[in-house]
C-alpha cells in the first residue's frame, strides 16, 4: 500500500514522556515522519486507576482531548471536568 496523506495507526511513533514511566502513561505520534505543523495530534494512553501529577507537555497551547474509554478528571485553573 503506498503511502500517502493517510497516515495509518499502526505507523504511528512512540514518544517517549520522560517524567511518566511508560507503565503509566504510553504516548503515539500520529503525524507522519517529517511532517511539521500548528496541530500535534497524539494518543496518549494512562493505566487505569493510575494519576498524572502534571501535563504531559509543558507548552501553553490550545489542546483538544477526545477520550475513547473509562473516564477522565482533568483540572483546569483549578477546577475539576469529567
Amino acid at each position: 500500500v503506498p503511502k500517502g496523506p493517510v497516515h495509518r495507526g499502526e505507523d504511528a511513533a512512540t514518544v517517549s514522556l520522560a517524567q511518566f514511566p511508560p507503565s503509566i502513561v504510553k504516548a503515539r505520534s500520529l503525524l507522519p515522519p517529517g511532517t511539521s505543523g500548528k496541530l500535534e495530534p497524539y494518543t496518549i494512553e494512562i493505566a487505569p486507576g493510575k494519576t498524572l501529577g502534571a501535563h504531559f507537555d509543558d507548552r501553553k497551547r490550545e489542546e483538544v482531548c477526545y477520550v475513547l474509554s473509562g473516564t477522565v478528571e482533568l483540572s483546569v485553573g483549578g477546577m475539576a471536568h469529567v
